[in-house]
């Protein structure tokens, strides 16, 4: 998350008029997180650090250096030609950050973004398709070339599952506090998790002749690194 180098009064008063513009896509929680991070500079829970990242790279007051949409979608380019090709986003946010700025990086092909929090007066296109929706194991993925997700929590799971099952190149970033919500009783904490997850994508992507997997960390950003399938020998 940025540091602030305006004062936090400005901060505050864009964040402020943001909000409540757009009052009905948060709950009065997140909006009190919001707000009370810019007065205390603390983050009340880890799960909100995610919303206020979201926003305050939706309202442009994240610096290029530490804004994880570019430093994923940096990856993805890197390692993967979207040329043409058809992306699903697993937990794409409210303002589907991360898929806008993908389609820029396209002539052609789509990306379908998953999330039932998404902003509904953002409308799909040709390139573009929202579905205000969560992706299940059940979601058909046989369109597409490449399955993504920057922090989807609990539908990280659900993301290598079906990619591997249905042998679909996949780049995940994982996110610190695990899956949160009672899915995480099932694990002793988030290292336990995010092992558990990692040894499952290895396993399958061994098992199903993916390729090997990879992992890119970013230590400035993150606690848990991105990890990707790579068919490169």
């Amino acid at each position: 998350m940025a540091q602030l180098d305006l004062s936090r009064e400005i901060y505050y008063s864009i964040v402020d008029r943001f909000l409540r513009k757009n009052k009905g896509l948060f709950t009065e929680y997140e909006m009190m997180s919001a707000k009370n991070y810019l007065k205390t500079g603390k983050y009340p829970d880890l799960y909100h650090r995610d919303i206020l990242r979201e926003i305050f790279d939706h309202l442009a007051l994240l610096p290029v250096n530490e804004n994880m949409y570019i430093a994923f979608m940096n990856e993805i380019l890197k390692h993967y030609d979207i040329t043409n090709k058809n992306i699903i986003e697993v937990g794409g946010g409210v303002f589907s950050n991360l898929a806008k700025r993908l389609t820029t990086k396209q002539t052609t092909g789509t990306i379908t973004v998953f999330d039932p929090r998404l902003d509904p007066r953002i409308k799909s296109n040709s390139r573009m398709i929202l579905i205000k929706d969560n992706f299940t194991r059940n979601t058909d993925v046989s369109y597409a070339d490449l399955i993504i997700g920057l922090r989807p929590c609990k539908g990280i799971d659900v993301l290598l599952d079906s990619a591997i099952e249905n042998k679909k190149d996949f780049m995940v970033w994982f996110c610190e506090g695990g899956p949160h919500g009672d899915y995480f009783d099932y694990f002793e904490d988030e290292d336990e998790w995010y092992h558990c997850m990692n040894i499952t994508a290895k396993n399958g992507v061994e098992r199903q002749k993916m390729g090997k997997i990879k992992k890119i960390e970013y230590p400035n950003l993150s606690k848990y690194p991105i990890i990707y399938n790579s068919r490169e020998e």
